[in-house]
């Protein structure tokens, strides 16, 4: 996702699931490909090498995600809607140890619907 109107549109819709630190947000994307956004905010994790461990972890937990429901980088399964999927951080994470931030990630992921 690329425009702030798509990450608006995604963290509007009502299916989220929320861990200690963090929120996830998806819905029926236009394109047929699934797209994901994630939005650290410097107040939250002040460093750099924080919030962009937090990217890393959530795009490798995406790309299982995507193999676990079977869908291709060319389009959703079945020709049917792809999900967009925002994560967004919603508390200060300096004192969460970095397993733990992967595991409230990896549960997160989890809850989504499959495609």
């Amino acid at each position: 996702m690329l425009t702030g109107d798509d990450f608006a549109a995604v963290l509007k819709s009502r299916e989220r699931s929320r861990a200690t630190h963090f929120s996830l947000h998806w819905r029926a994307g236009p394109a047929s490909v699934p797209r994901l956004g994630v939005v650290a905010s410097k107040k939250l994790a002040r460093t750099s090498v924080r919030r962009n461990l937090i990217k890393r972890q959530t795009r490798a937990l995406f790309r299982l995600w995507q193999q676990g429901c079977g869908s291709q980088p060319e389009g959703g399964p079945a020709g049917g809607p792809a999900l967009d999927v925002v994560l967004k951080l919603n508390a200060n994470v300096v004192a969460l140890a970095r397993a733990a931030q992967y595991s409230q990630i990896a549960g997160l992921m989890q809850s989504l619907p499959r495609v």
